[in-house]
């Protein structure tokens, strides 16, 4: 017959053993905890917000968010505000935001959503559209033509049609050139790059800091500024060989004058005189008759004079004469001068005698 087996224990033994299994019961609650977290609780989202703005900072409304997962399956598309604002809930995971716009660069950002709420704060979409000008500073004679390059680009995901054209001051001949046919109208492909040239001519008589603008015009208005310094231009188109001449009253004088096209483009223009009050004269040709006006092509010339009658009461004195030469973009002077003098008496002989005898020798 078994004796039943009495264990004494004191109230210290109990004591410890309740601690230590309190203490093993907290460290298995820690691991489960540690466990379970790591398995997603079903029914539980993710969110992800951000906003969208364009190179200047304003909100883009309206730009596609499409969300795929890291497999690439589509997951879902929203749009954003009118302040640029977006946020999507999702299930944990790895996911691939693509955000597109027309006139935008596309852009896509990759997250990881381990944490409730993940904030991809201010997201920059640049243009699309790019221009780019090799000059943006230069300095140029009046009257002078440039050829600056400059490029148009698309860097977006959709074709664009676009509108170019320059902002010039009054009076200024200003285009946009491929080869020397001018160009209003570009389709471009997505990433596609036309080169072309910015002509300029500023008109005569201008000097001073000038600005020109380039627009762009397609989903987007891109714009670059070029200034141009113009220095008075001294075209010399009028010349005389000796442009003062010293005469006397009653007498009729000639300058020579030359008429040259020192520019790249041909002039037609019209040649007059101003001459001082009672004077007559006339620009004429080398045979006489008279040169009215005169159609130039680059490098061309004609020779002429400039003849003046001195009127026989003039009084002593400096005068001036000017030759003037009007086209419909520029105007041209030739300033002569005439200094007339006291008329040199003439010499006369007398004698008693007109005649005498005389012999040879």
């Amino acid at each position: 017959m078994l004796r039943p087996h009495v264990v004494t224990m004191s109230w210290k033994d109990v004591k410890a053993i309740s601690i230590k299994h309190q203490s093993w019961l907290f460290i298995l609650t820690l691991m489960l905890l540690a466990f379970c977290s790591t398995i997603p609780v079903s029914g539980q989202s993710y969110t992800v917000l951000g906003v969208v703005r364009d190179a200047n900072s304003n909100p883009l409304a309206n730009v596609a968010v499409t969300i795929y997962d890291s497999s690439g399956a589509f997951i879902n598309r929203i749009w954003t505000s009118s302040n640029g604002n977006f946020a999507i809930s999702l299930d944990r995971g790895t996911y691939r935001i693509q955000l597109e716009k027309k006139g935008y660069e596309d852009r896509t950002i990759t997250v990881n959503l381990n944490r409730p709420s993940v904030d991809l704060g201010e997201i920059v979409l640049d243009y699309a559209l790019r221009v780019s000008v090799s000059q943006t500073y230069l300095k140029v004679n009046a009257f002078s033509e440039v050829s600056i390059p400059l490029s148009v680009e698309n860097k977006g995901s959709d074709e664009e049609t676009v509108t170019v054209s320059v902002e010039a001051p009054e009076g200024w001949d200003a285009g946009i050139y491929s080869g020397s046919a001018e160009i209003v109208n570009l389709t471009l492909s997505q990433g596609g790059v036309q080169n072309l040239n910015l002509k300029i001519r500023a008109p005569y008589g201008v000097q001073g800091l000038y600005s020109l603008t380039v627009r762009v015009s397609g989903s987007t208005i891109q714009e670059k500024t070029v200034s141009l310094y113009v220095e008075e231009a001294d075209l010399q188109i009028l010349a005389s060989t000796y442009p003062v001449i010293q005469t006397t009253p009653g007498s009729t004088i000639n300058f020579d004058l030359t008429v040259k096209n020192v520019l790249t483009n041909r002039f037609t223009g019209t040649l007059l005189l101003n001459l001082p009050s009672g004077w007559t004269g006339s620009i004429v040709k080398s045979d006489g008759s008279n040169l009215y006006g005169v159609s130039l092509g680059p490098g061309e010339l004609v020779n002429a004079k400039v003849k003046i009658d001195v009127p026989t009461e003039g009084a002593p004195g400096n005068y001036g004469v000017v030759v003037f030469l009007k086209t419909k973009d520029f105007n041209s002077t030739l300033p002569l001068d005439v200094i007339v003098v006291k008329g040199i008496p003439k010499l006369r002989l007398h004698t008693d005698t007109p005649y005498v005898d005389a012999y040879a020798g």
